[in-house]
């Protein structure tokens, strides 16, 4: 006898005998599963409608801080800059081009150059996942600002280097350091 299909809310199904295989993210491909009777499959609720202008939202953020100046009253000619990147490693289908990223990144190394800055550093915060390609780092930020800072000024530390670690995880159960956290 099938167990009847509960709907909790809009977004979250009960699997029941009938149901059919799911498809479940994996790395960066999807996977089709059979998943247990009982198994509650939560969904996420639709996307919100982008932005109109996320360039103008992007300034908008930038010269509207919470809790802080503006970033252009915080910039000085001749300063150094660093500015960390997310890296790319959710499971997640690619953005479409040009992605968030690239577009504040852009918004914020126009208003470097407006400051007289141009001792600039990118550094794809990955922390103790894998290295992105440099493929990879092309698409995330776009052609023209990968070619002007690869490789030089642009960068993903490898987490898999023990010389480049500045931390390394622990847990109560085990105090000690596992340089190997995160990695199979």
């Amino acid at each position: 006898m099938p167990v009847l299909r509960r709907k909790l809310d809009p977004g979250t199904v009960t699997i029941d005998t009938d149901s059919a295989p799911r498809l479940i993210h994996f790395g960066e491909d999807f996977w089709e599963e059979d998943l247990p009777v009982g198994t509650r499959v939560i969904y996420p609720k639709p996307a919100i409608q982008g932005l109109p202008n996320p360039r103008g939202a992007i300034r908008h953020a930038i010269n509207h801080p919470l809790g802080c100046d503006p970033l252009h009253a915080q910039l000085r000619p001749g300063m150094k800059v660093t500015i960390a990147l997310d890296d790319i490693s959710l499971p997640l289908p690619p953005m479409r081009t040009p992605e968030v990223r690239q577009i504040a990144l852009e918004v914020v190394l126009e208003l470097l150059a407006d400051h007289s800055i141009d001792d600039i550093h990118l550094i794809v915060a990955n922390s103790l996942h894998r290295k992105m390609t440099e493929r990879e780092m092309r698409r995330m930020v776009g052609k023209e600002i990968h070619e002007a800072f690869y490789p030089e000024s642009y960068d993903r530390p490898s987490s898999r280097a023990p010389s480049s670690f500045r931390f390394q995880a622990g847990t109560r159960a085990s105090p000690r350091p596992r340089p190997w956290c995160g990695w199979r």
